[in-house]
Formats: structure tokens, C-alpha cells, sequence
């Protein structure tokens, strides 16, 4: 029996690029802050050849990033007018099922020369078998590059439906997570918020969720518990996207009380797995050895299952998946004062923070994991 294993190196690059609009309808000059993921993947047969696949990863992430920062748009309406380009259109739309061409390419190819195959395997076994040679030969190439141009037909309609301008002059409905329009201040030469970053992306000064996109936004380098100094070492790493992780700054106490909290949760779910799974398992009387691998799989699970109870009660902020595509994140805070300086903040270039943006500026970061 062969025995197959490789190393899997996902790779994902996070980029920004300051964009500049001329509107059309009216001739305004403004800007923008596009912010991209671009992901990669290599493997390495036995480990054979490691770090050939990890700089295949990450040279691959770093030409997606390339290609979308070059191709895409984000929807961001005129400061002046409202109106929004049908450049910016165009390129919001190239953003959506971006994959669904290569997905399509593999379903036509490989079904076809599957078909092909399977009827040549047929034409030379038994002959009671070779009446299904003209349906395989036939039917399966038919079938599969149907089924392709069905997906990009798909595409094509969902894209369509996108019309950010439909209702004008009416305020158009922007996804979550869009950038605010930039404009530039005449005596400094840097770029401006047209309107306070919290009123155009969230519209309320105490939001519950904050939408945050990664590479473009930015957690303020406080305590998101107590608004303390955060400190370097003591922030909690959330997975957000592939070979993305969200950096929570902490300061020390706050990071030593949430792991208190967790163990404190697995010593409850492990206490009360004893209290209640021992009596109970005593009055059933089980055969020994069910016994004894039922009290080791709750010895196992039920600490796990405290830690995460007790962690989801108490811990500071909670994430959801806002736009995967765009990189977007819902992010809720328990404190309210860090929630309202997540919104409140000025967009910055991820390798400089607390800086402004200027014109033509870019920027970009590598991450990996390996699988």
C-alpha cells in the first residue's frame, strides 16, 4: 500500500493603494484607500523541497495581490454628488466570484477527458458494455461544458445586479466595510475623510458591530478591555482569514485575567463532567473497558467545552465573517470606548500607523502558515 503525504504552505499578502477619482458627472477630485488579500498555496510532496513550496506560496499570494490592487475597485461615491464611476462598478463587480473562471476551465477539462476515457475503456471491454460508448463520448463532454457555462453565466447575472446607482440621486447602499472618500487638504497636501470616518462607514457614534477590513483598518494600540497601554507579547491572535490572523492588543493583567477565565471554564466542565458523568455511568454499570474510555473522552471534552463557554462569556471582542472576498470583518468590543475609537479611526497604511495617507502611497505585508 503506498503511503502519500506532503506539506501544504498557504501563503496570503495584504496590500493597499491610494486610488484617485475623477467623478464623472461633476468633475470632483477625490480618493480612495483600496485594500486587498491576495492568497497562495504550494505543497511539498514527503516535505521534499519545503522551502521551494513556501516561497512558491508566497510569490504566488504576492502576484494575486498584484492583480487585484491593479484590477478591482471598491464603490465609493463622489463626496460632491453621490454618483459613483462606472469604472469603480466595473471593478467592484470583477472582484465577485473571481474564481469562478478557473473553476469552470477544471469542471469542462476534466469532465471532458474523464468521458473520453471511461468511453475508450468501454470501446475495449465486453462488447454488452460498448452501447454506452456514444452517451460517454457524447453526453459527457456536452454535460460538463454546460455545467461551465452555466457558472460563468451565473457570474455574469449576479454582476449585473450590482447597480450602486440605481436610485440616484438618492444616497446609493454601499457594502460593508467601504472606504471613505479622501480628499485633499489644500495647506497640508495630505488626504482627508470628506465627512468623519465613523458617520460614512457606520452612521452611528456607539456602534455595537464595527466593520474592519483587513489591511486598510486598524485596532488602536490600547487595551481593548481597559484602554490600557497595550503591551507587546500579551495580545490574543484570532484567525481571520487563510494565513491571516487578527492581532487583539491586550496589556498584561487583562491577558493574565482571560486565561484565568479559561482555565477556571475547564476546571468547571471538569468538575461537572465528574459530578454527573460518574453517578451516572456507576448506576449504568458498563462493561470496564466502555467505562474507562467514556471517562477518558470526558476527561478530554469536558474542559474543552467549559473553556469555551466560559471564554465566550467573558471575552472582550467577538468577530464575524463580513466579506471574505474584500477581507472585511464584524468585530464586536465589550468596551464601548474602544469600539467607538475603532470607528472613529483615520485610515492608515498598515507598516505606518497613526500616519496619513498621501497620494499614490501603497503599501503590503506577507503572512504563511503551513497545513
Amino acid at each position: 500500500m503506498l503511503f502519500y503525504y506532503s506539506r501544504r504552505f498557504e501563503a496570503a499578502a495584504v496590500g493597499t493603494r491610494v486610488v484617485e477619482v475623477a467623478c464623472e458627472r461633476c468633475g470632483c477630485e477625490y480618493f480612495y484607500q483600496l485594500a486587498r488579500l491576495g492568497s497562495g498555496s504550494a505543497s511539498a510532496p514527503y516535505a521534499i523541497g519545503s522551502a521551494s513550496a513556501e516561497r512558491s506560496a508566497r510569490q504566488g499570494a504576492q502576484q494575486d495581490l498584484d492583480e487585484r490592487l491593479t484590477e478591482e475597485a471598491e464603490l465609493v461615491p463622489c463626496p460632491a454628488c453621490r454618483w459613483i464611476n462606472e469604472g469603480l462598478v466595473d471593478g467592484y463587480r470583477r472582484g465577485r466570484w473571481r474564481h469562478a473562471s478557473e473553476y469552470a476551465a477544471a469542471i469542462a477539462f476534466f469532465g471532458t477527458v474523464a468521458s473520453l476515457i471511461g468511453g475508450w475503456f468501454l470501446s475495449a471491454g465486453p462488447a454488452a458494455d460498448r452501447g454506452a460508448v456514444p452517451y460517454l463520448l457524447h453526453g459527457g463532454p456536452t454535460v460538463s461544458i454546460t455545467l461551465a457555462g452555466a457558472i460563468l453565466l451565473v457570474r455574469h447575472l449576479i454582476r449585473a445586479r450590482i447597480r450602486p446607482n440605481r436610485d440616484y440621486p438618492l444616497p446609493p447602499r454601499l457594502p460593508r466595510g467601504s472606504p471613505a472618500a479622501l480628499v485633499r487638504n489644500a495647506a497640508t497636501g495630505e488626504l482627508e475623510p470628506a465627512v468623519p470616518d465613523s458617520e460614512a462607514r457606520f452612521g452611528d457614534p456607539n456602534p455595537a458591530w464595527v466593520d474592519f477590513q483587513v489591511g486598510r483598518d486598524l485596532l488602536p494600540p490600547v487595551c481593548c478591555a481597559c484602554l490600557a497601554p497595550a503591551e507587546p507579547g500579551s495580545e490574543y491572535r484570532r484567525p481571520a482569514f487563510n494565513a491571516v490572523d487578527l492581532l487583539i492588543p491586550l496589556c498584561s493583567p487583562c491577558a493574565r485575567r482571560w486565561t484565568r477565565h479559561a482555565w477556571l471554564g475547564a476546571s468547571a466542565g471538569l468538575g461537572l463532567a465528574a459530578a454527573i458523568g460518574i453517578p451516572v455511568l456507576l448506576w449504568m454499570n458498563p462493561d470496564e473497558v466502555i467505562f474507562w474510555m467514556t471517562i477518558v473522552v470526558l476527561g478530554i471534552v469536558a474542559p474543552i467545552v467549559g473553556a469555551m463557554v466560559i471564554g465566550y462569556m467573558t471575552e472582550p471582542i467577538r468577530v464575524q465573517l463580513g466579506d471574505s472576498t474584500r477581507g472585511v470583518l464584524r468585530l464586536w468590543f465589550r468596551n464601548e470606548e474602544f469600539a467607538r475609537r475603532v470607528a472613529e479611526g483615520l485610515p492608515t497604511a498598515p507598516d505606518h500607523p497613526g500616519t496619513a495617507l498621501k497620494p499614490g502611497a501603497t503599501s503590503s505585508a506577507l503572512s504563511s502558515r503551513i497545513g
